[in-house]
């Protein structure tokens, strides 16, 4: 068996003297460019976790509203809702029950009582509910009262002008909606 030589050429000897790295100067420049983005994204990364919380609520209590829905349907036996809005904000709550007495779905908001509920409830207020005692779906899918009915959750932490808050409809027909509205 041969060895094989390695030829470096005139041509490969440049280029590898010309990679030494980045300078000092270089680097201190990429630091200050970083720190100017961070120092404009911190207030907006501050407002994220209410928000995200905000939607994750709102869209849990649509999906449990779907839920109820099917299992009327299902089950063959009404769902009822009971919307408890906050007196003061942050607070509320909401159950659904089939008339077998089964807990469909349920939640409080701002329930710190456990660790769990607390991280995923801290300021959030269900803050005004058009639904009213014996609202829900029939064992057909529909309103049990022909009308469209409407449940509005919020953060407290988010009070700006545009800030989020949303509504969930129950629609004549038995759709269920879910719609963000900024607050003016």
């Amino acid at each position: 068996m041969g060895h094989m030589k390695i030829r470096i050429t005139p041509f490969d000897r440049k280029v590898f003297s010309a990679s030494k790295g980045f300078t000092l100067v270089e680097v201190i420049t990429v630091l200050v460019i970083i720190g100017i983005l961070a120092l404009f994204a911190a207030p907006e990364f501050i407002n994220w976790r209410p928000r995200m919380r905000l939607k994750g609520i709102a869209d849990t209590l649509s999906e449990n509203l779907q839920r109820a829905k099917i299992h009327a349907i299902k089950n063959n036996r009404n769902v009822i809702f009971t919307f408890t809005p906050a007196v003061a904000c942050p607070g509320g709550s909401y159950n659904f029950t089939d008339t077998g007495g089964n807990v469909v779905a349920s939640d409080v908001m701002h329930d710190l009582t456990t660790p769990d509920t607390a991280a995923r409830t801290t300021n959030v207020c269900l803050q005004a509910s058009t639904f009213v005692a014996g609202d829900g779906f029939t064992s057909r899918g529909v309103p049990i009262n022909a009308a469209a009915k409407t449940v509005t959750i919020s953060n407290t932490a988010l009070n700006k002008v545009g800030d989020p808050t949303y509504v969930i409809t129950q629609s004549v027909a038995g759709g269920v909606k879910l719609q963000k509205v900024p607050k003016s």
